[in-house]
């Protein structure tokens, strides 16, 4: 089902469940009148969580408006069907300003032939724009980020490409002005490349966590929305070739401040309907839950990794691989419980009354307790060292 089929209060759980990586795309599409309709909402919502900001949580005060505007600029770019128009929009990026931007999911087919979506965040430097390119899953030359300069003389097929990505596949079928196969892999960003000053993307050195669901629709522009309040404060390129270390993006210096960020925007989200809004604390109830349970398991001694004693860095690999696994578990065991409790793909497939009276909280309890009993920590790693030799006895399961 399309989410054009679904009543506003559906669509808002859609893209909370979207965000939060409680469930994946499923039919949904980063094109066409899904794209509209997903992004406009997605985009209004940050756009209030920005205004709601008392507290310079993401920005400081003065700059908000500007950030706001931007976030303008891709609700601006759904509304528009002419090539112009979106030609004026990247026009209006202010040049060598960090608060100036635009943000856009991008398509394309992966090698394994694989329809994923990446966030595209442009700014205006001098007489060029600059691509960066969010990719959470690192499909695209196996970075989370990369970067194109592309000259303001190409700025008509620049917008002529960017017009054409949110087209379905059927009007881009039928299009007559599109120079670029997008059933090729990387159709599009390749184009983008050919326009560009560099024979292929650059790396852009940050770092951001990997993709686990399949929420690209909505996990690329994220990740293209944290990187551009990130670059207003901290300048992602201004070191980029003589960096070792790379940069990672995020919302505030606080601790957790993904999980705040993601509780403002549940905020900013919400209407006046008490029982839509019951709805989405619900969902929002899972996401939070699962940080907690994810919290319990053993952390790593990062300085086994590089150590000299083999021994120590097997354990390392061996107990990172442990943990990725009980990480993976316990985050489909939770979206799995979500869509039992809510059917939320799609939420008006079961009767009224199922949507309506949500499952009693023993439902929810019961299935936590049954997860974390598969996932427990470890015993206590027991290190016994003799003169000779330190013997591990360590619990992989």
């Amino acid at each position: 089902m399309a989410i054009t089929d679904y009543t506003e209060s559906e669509r808002k759980a859609e893209l909370l469940a979207l965000l939060l990586a409680l469930k994946e795309n499923g039919s949904y599409h980063s094109t066409g009148s899904d794209g509209k309709i997903l992004y406009t909402l997605l985009f209004t919502t940050y756009q209030k969580m920005i205004e709601q900001d008392q507290q310079n949580f993401f920005i400081p005060k003065q700059q908000q408006s500007a950030i706001s505007t931007s976030l303008q600029n891709t609700i601006d770019f759904y509304q528009s069907a002419k090539q112009g128009k979106i030609k004026q929009l990247l026009e209006n990026l202010k040049p060598d300003d960090r608060t100036s931007f635009m943000i856009l999911p991008i398509q394309f087919l992966t090698e394994g032939e694989q329809k994923h979506a990446a966030g595209l965040l442009i700014h205006r430097h001098n007489d060029q724009y600059v691509l960066s390119i969010l990719d959470k899953a690192r499909f695209f030359q196996q970075r989370t980020g990369s970067y194109l300069t592309i000259p303001e003389k190409n700025i008509e097929k620049f917008s002529e490409l960017l017009l054409d990505s949110k087209n379905s596949d059927e009007i881009h079928r039928n299009s007559p002005t599109v120079s670029y196969d997008r059933w090729s892999n990387y159709g599009i960003l390749k184009a983008f490349t050919t326009l560009s000053n560099e024979p292929q993307a650059k790396d852009l050195k940050i770092n951001l966590s990997r993709q686990i669901e399949g929420n690209c629709i909505i996990a690329g522009v994220d990740a293209a929305f944290k990187t551009a309040l990130y670059h207003c404060h901290t300048d992602i390129f201004q070191t980029i070739d003589t960096r070792k270390e790379k940069l990672t993006p995020k919302y505030n210096v606080k601790e957790n401040a993904t999980f705040q960020m993601r509780r403002r925007f549940l905020h900013a989200l919400k209407g006046n309907d008490h029982n839509e809004n019951k709805k989405l604390d619900r969902i929002f109830s899972y996401y939070e839950e699962r940080k907690k349970m994810k919290k319990k398991l053993l952390k790593l001694n990062k300085t086994w990794k590089n150590s000299r004693n083999p021994l120590l860095k097997l354990i390392y690999h061996l107990k990172k691989t442990s943990i990725q696994k009980k990480q993976y578990t316990i985050h489909h065991g939770f979206n799995n419980m979500m869509k039992r409790d809510f059917s939320i793909m799609p939420l008006n497939g079961l009767p009224k009354a199922r949507v309506q009276n949500l499952i009693k909280e023993d439902y929810q309890k019961t299935a936590i307790a049954e997860l974390y009993a598969k996932v427990s920590p470890s015993k206590l790693t027991c290190i016994q060292k003799s003169k000779k030799r330190i013997l591990f006895l360590v619990d992989f399961n």
